[in-house]
């Protein structure tokens, strides 16, 4: 057995996944295989080659390619109780402050992070390079990681699982049932050689005009700049692995943050991350913002501002003072899906104590397959404070469907069966478009020129009805629609059939 222990002498680890932005808020928590056997290379690049002459370089990577080759099989972990936890603040990018979002793991200072591999076995001459190469690595994720590395002993392991503070090692999915109900995380593993070589073989007309690397040590190697810039969506080489959680909030524990800044007046947006390993499809969206809907409800004790109803059972008068569910989506590099990253809540008249007081404590809702929704509170403000880092909050004077529209009117007949025709815009009163001009003129918004198609491809298999609630829809066709302003207009815009619950959303097209 070979084991590598790290201990996070600062108590925080920062790295952000290969497939997520740092603005994305994700940390990769345990270190992914890819992620420690990259750091082996660049302490052997440090203390490996300095001095040496070219025989002896040589030499010396053909030994740590034969060692990286055997720990290429999917190590296992043993984890110390993890918080995840964030700071935020600006940065001048492009001679402008910009928020920025710093997200990390804290783990105790005293208990190391086990990484081990059961069935790998090393010479002593490979035992005692790997060793010097671990002990030179000082920082693991980005550099503010700092760490003490080593080479466990043989019983270094087996004394660890007795430690009731600690958490069983990650099980890979392949060794147990995936339909578990444990979570799940997928991070970087690594081909071996034979793996490299056959994945080569096969995908070599695939990638006609780029240098692929001869061998997975010199994939190990490559720059991960180069690669995001052409457009790989994961490092050649690289495989991805399914561990499971050892708990429902044991290995890593969310803590909710405040409010951005001292609250003087009720604030009017909510701003959550999906910290969960599987993130729900964006064709969920209307879905996941009805648990969140039901969540609030329960925990703010049937607020006003979250049930749209008054104290008496009865709907206010005023639908702008419901709250808006917005789930917004993103590309995840590693499956191309179009998926859920964040939830934004807004309410235009503001969240008052009770209101905020359970967004502070809204940790989770109910996913399918037994996998629920961690979610973690990034702030509370207004929307000036959320301008910059929210594409939907922002100045546009183009705005495209993020989410599909629904019409709330059927189209008007005359009595001889002909379009009733609207005299102001000769469009048929009640049509798609007249319906989408009239909600936009009640919400504030008149747009020079609306482009309405039939439904987009992108929106087949998309939830366009509640499961519980009412409203008004008309038929069952979601809507593709382009918005032009003569001049910007600020965000948010959504309306139509499920509007509080995020249909009809329009982002800037510079953000689509």
């Amino acid at each position: 057995m070979i084991a590598l222990e790290f201990k996070f002498i600062a108590g925080t680890y920062h790295a952000t996944p290969w497939h997520e932005n740092v603005q994305e808020g994700g940390v990769e928590w345990p270190p992914s295989p890819w992620r420690v056997l990259r750091a082996i290379i660049a302490s052997w690049y440090t203390i490996g080659q300095i001095g040496s002459e070219q025989t002896a370089i040589d030499s010396s990577a053909q030994r740590l390619s034969v060692i990286l080759d055997k720990l290429c099989e999917p190590p296992r972990y043993l984890l110390p109780q993890a918080t995840l936890g964030h700071s935020r603040h600006y940065m001048p990018t492009n001679g402008k402050p910009s928020l920025v979002i710093d997200a990390f793991v804290t783990v105790p200072k005293d208990k190391p992070l086990i990484i081990y591999w059961d069935n790998v076995e090393l010479t002593d001459s490979e035992k005692a390079m790997l060793g010097a190469l671990v002990s030179n690595i000082h920082y693991l994720g980005r550099a503010e990681s700092w760490v003490e590395a080593s080479l466990a002993d043989n019983t270094a392991a087996s004394r660890i699982r007795e430690d009731k503070t600690y958490f069983e090692s990650f099980i890979a999915a392949s060794d147990t049932n995936v339909n578990s109900t444990r979570p799940l995380v997928k991070l970087l593993g690594c081909m071996n050689e034979q793996e490299y070589s056959k994945w080569m073989k096969d995908n070599v007309n695939n990638f006609q005009g780029l240098a692929l690397p001869q061998s997975f040590f010199d994939a190990l190697q490559a720059q991960t700049s180069r690669l995001k810039k052409e457009g790989w969506n994961r490092p050649p080489g690289s495989k991805v692995l399914t561990y499971l959680l050892p708990g429902k909030e044991k290995a890593l524990r969310i803590i909710p943050v405040r409010s951005i800044k001292p609250i003087k007046n009720n604030p009017t947006i909510a701003r959550f991350v999906i910290a969960s390993a599987v993130r729900p499809n964006i064709k969920y969206s209307l879905s996941l913002a009805e648990r969140v809907h039901t969540s609030l409800v329960k925990l703010s004790n049937k607020e006003p501002v979250f049930t749209g109803c008054d104290s008496y059972g009865n709907p206010m008068r005023d639908g702008h003072k419901q709250a808006h569910i917005f789930c917004e989506p993103i590309s995840e590099r590693l499956s191309q899906r179009r998926t859920i990253g964040y939830i934004t809540i807004y309410a235009k008249h503001g969240f008052n104590e009770r209101a905020r007081h359970a967004l502070e404590n809204l940790r989770r809702v109910w996913g399918y397959g037994g996998h629920d929704i961690r979610l973690m509170l990034l702030g509370i403000g207004n929307e000036e404070d959320f301008r910059d880092s929210v594409p939907l909050l922002s100045f546009s004077d183009s705005w495209i469907y993020a989410t599909p529209f629904v019409p709330t009117r059927h189209p008007k007949l005359t009595r001889a069966g002909k379009p009733r025709l609207d005299s102001e815009n000769g469009l048929q009163i009640g049509s798609p478009e007249h319906d989408l001009r009239r909600l936009l003129k009640c919400s504030g918004f008149v747009p020079s020129q609306v482009k309405l198609r039939k439904p987009d491809p992108k929106f087949s298999g998309f939830t366009i009805e509640r499961k519980t609630g009412g409203g008004i829809r008309a038929g069952n066709t979601g809507y593709y629609a382009e918005l032009k302003f003569d001049k910007q207009v600020c965000g948010p815009i959504a309306v139509g059939y499920g509007s509080h619950f995020g249909l009809g959303l329009f982002v800037p097209s510079k953000q689509a």
